[in-house]
């Protein structure tokens, strides 16, 4: 019997076990029952096995998106990296990673713009990729699951939703303005109305630019509802003496 290590196996039995402190058990929504590992634990362990970031290992984002669902009015956005490490002077191919997060959520008070989508898809989207290598992997082969996995277990399933389609800042600004009386307004006209330097806008990118216009256009909106005037009181009814009557 070969009792030799497999040495394919080097790298995932050396990231595959996640300390205690580094895991969360997740207690509601969708994933309740599943776990949470801590990225800067990913991170670590990344650094640890591979080097410094940027030298060990590193990633590249192919490509950042956003795609509405229709029906509820929120937005999701996406990141897609591309995962690289380097062993002595060898250096990996590519390995994908897909990020997703809430980018306009629908919530009791309405609908709420999280600014900080992208980096918690890029987050998501390195996890991804290191899973790969088998980082964490003692976590997910004891839930044998992923937030993917009523697909992947259940037999006769139903087929996966369409990939969304490409979703741009544009149109994220014209969601956000469209019951406002700003609606229809583009994002160039914004950002020029309220910068001093107008050259300004052609070194500035879009999405940069977009982000900038919604937070004017909704703070503007916040600074009008708070200065309206109260509605004016009633008129009291006029006094009858019986001297009139």
């Amino acid at each position: 019997m070969n009792t030799q290590p497999n040495p394919n196996l080097s790298i995932y039995n050396a990231v595959r076990q996640v300390p205690q402190n580094a895991i969360k058990p997740i207690k509601g929504g969708r994933l309740k029952g599943m776990s949470d590992i801590n990225p800067m634990w990913r991170i670590k362990t990344l650094t640890e096995q591979f080097g410094p970031c940027g030298i060990g290992w590193w990633y590249e984002i192919a490509d950042q998106r956003l795609a509405p669902h229709e029906s509820s009015g929120e937005v999701a956005a996406f990141v897609d990296i591309r995962l690289y490490y380097k062993i002595g002077d060898q250096i990996s191919h590519p390995i994908p990673g897909i990020g997703g997060a809430t980018f306009i959520a629908s919530e009791n008070t309405g609908l709420h713009m999280d600014d900080e989508a992208f980096k918690k898809a890029l987050t998501d989207a390195i996890s991804v990729a290191a899973k790969a290598l088998g980082v964490g992997a003692d976590v997910y082969f004891e839930k044998d699951s992923t937030k993917y996995g009523a697909y992947e277990d259940t037999p006769n399933a139903p087929a996966a939703p369409p990939a969304p389609k490409p979703f741009s800042m544009e149109d994220a600004l014209a969601f956000t303005l469209r019951d406002t009386p700003y609606a229809g307004t583009t994002i160039k006209d914004l950002y020029k109305a309220h910068m001093r330097d107008v050259e300004i806008v052609y070194n500035t990118t879009t999405d940069q630019a977009a982000k900038y216009a919604i937070r004017v256009v909704q703070d503007e909106i916040a600074k009008k509802k708070a200065a309206a005037p109260a509605p004016a009181a009633p008129e009291p009814a006029p006094t009858v003496t019986f001297d009139q009557l």
